[in-house]
């Protein structure tokens, strides 16, 4: 199941529409719409902000699975969104390199 076709469900499961969901996300309902037909990649802060709202797993959200785990006690939930937004004790330039890579990530993990 591709990321455009998870957002829809996780809409219509809590009986949103698109302007709702846009403003929870704190984005616009013509972006949202984007996100939705997988035309563009949200941003890392959007993603969290999915995750934390809905009570997703960010592992889920960002691969082809089309099962979600909801075990976030243990180990085995991989919360891409939250590395990036974390502070890391790391020198700027380490930083730009991290967001770089997780960026590309991201994106890969969208398509498929």
């Amino acid at each position: 199941m591709d990321f455009g076709t998870k957002l829809k469900k996780i809409r219509k499961e809590h009986n949103l529409n698109q302007d709702q969901m846009a403003e929870i996300l704190f984005t616009t309902q013509g972006n949202y719409s984007q996100f939705e037909n997988n035309n563009r990649i949200p941003s890392l802060d959007i993603i969290k902000r999915l995750v934390e709202k809905f009570n997703l797993d960010a592992n889920w959200l960002l691969s082809s699975t089309q099962d979600q785990t909801n075990n976030f006690m243990d180990n085995s939930s991989c919360q891409i969104a939250f590395l990036k937004t974390e502070k890391f004790y790391l020198g700027s330039d380490q930083i730009e390199d991290l967001n770089k890579k997780l960026d590309l990530l991201i994106e890969l993990l969208s398509k498929s």
